[in-house]
């Protein structure tokens, strides 16, 4: 039986749960981003939004996207450090990924080709404070099918 890894994240919270040949999930890490709900006026300064960029807009709203950006890409890449460790070890060779539509393309992008390769199910939803059984509810019957078989 393969063994299977469910990330289920947004730009806050991941949590990483595995898969058991019963299809319930047990949760193995719950990771906090605290930066992830920051404001924008929290992660950029207030005097960079108060100086007139060349363009003639504010340099705030540009900065403030970057600013965001980068806590979460950041957050995705120690994401994907988890998943390539726990790759590498032998923990999974099944990947599901749950997230809201834009932090998985985030996580797409940071995943890397070997982790991406045991990626079988992504969701885009955002079910981060559901319960295990909920979470359960929402991955697809050929997921365990799958994985019985081999």
């Amino acid at each position: 039986m393969s063994k299977i890894w469910i990330l289920v994240a947004d730009s806050s919270r991941a949590r990483l749960f595995s898969g058991n040949a019963d299809r319930s999930l047990r949760e193995i890490e719950n990771r906090l981003n605290p930066d992830g709900r920051a404001q924008d006026r929290e992660l950029v300064s207030d005097r960079a939004s108060r100086m007139p960029a060349m363009s003639g807009r504010p340099r705030g709203a540009l900065e403030a996207s970057s600013a965001e950006d980068h806590v979460t890409e950041q957050f995705a890449r120690a994401l994907r450090d988890v998943l390539e460790r726990g790759r590498t070890s032998g923990a999974y060779d099944r990947l599901a990924l749950i997230a809201p539509p834009e932090f998985l393309g985030v996580l797409r992008a940071t995943a890397g080709d070997q982790v991406s390769r045991h990626v079988i199910v992504e969701i885009d939803k955002n079910l981060t404070e559901r319960t295990a059984a909920e979470i359960g509810s929402y991955l697809p019957e050929h997921l365990w099918r799958e994985a019985e078989q081999e």
